[in-house]
């Protein structure tokens, strides 16, 4: 039963009760954690990095993560910011299942992926992203990623690292900048 228990609580944030009781072949009034008739937000956020892997978190698309030492050393640094993924990994993997990839403290700060629809085109990520804030109560926001043409040209918010080479000190020093010119202008 506490399995189910914690499906629930899952699919309660995402879910409606007629679809959830369906899902689960059962009352509402059957389960033992209620039900909400609408979407759980979460509480507002501080500042938020939205996240791309490859090219980002290891060159390329060699998987290999190399660089998540680097970024949870600076999330340490960076208590207020929570991560939301962007990565073409949100395609195939849930947020859970995006989570699982990493070690505590960055799998614990993950808190959502940005919806997928579909082949991304120019400018098609940081309208996904925008559209993910407008959903959500969020102070500020910064992307780290190394595919520019999936932003709009001068998007202030960015943080470009270099596919070959993936997040070196120089793009966190970069993100520093950018939160804390966001954070002088709120």
């Amino acid at each position: 039963m506490r399995c189910l228990d914690a499906l629930v609580r899952l699919a309660r944030a995402r879910l409606g009760r007629r679809l959830l009781e369906g899902l689960l072949g059962v009352q509402a009034t059957e389960l033992h954690v209620p039900v909400s008739e609408s979407r759980v937000e979460p509480p507002g956020l501080d500042a938020v990095l939205f996240l791309d892997f490859d090219g980002v978190l290891h060159p390329r698309t060699q998987g290999t993560f190399r660089a998540v030492p680097l970024l949870q050393a600076w999330l340490e640094r960076q208590p207020h910011v929570s991560v939301v993924v962007s990565s073409n990994w949100r395609m195939s993997h849930s947020v859970d299942a995006l989570r699982a990839l990493f070690e505590t403290p960055l799998a614990q700060r993950i808190v959502d992926a940005v919806p997928f629809e579909g082949p991304e085109r120019r400018g098609d990520r940081q309208r996904l992203i925008e559209a993910w804030l407008n959903a959500h109560s969020v102070r500020t926001w910064v992307a780290l990623d190394d595919d520019v043409s999936l932003f709009e040209p001068g998007c202030p918010w960015l943080v470009c690292t270099q596919t070959e080479d993936g997040l070196t000190a120089r793009e966190l020093a970069q993100l520093d900048e950018r939160l804390a010119d966001a954070h002088l202008t709120r």
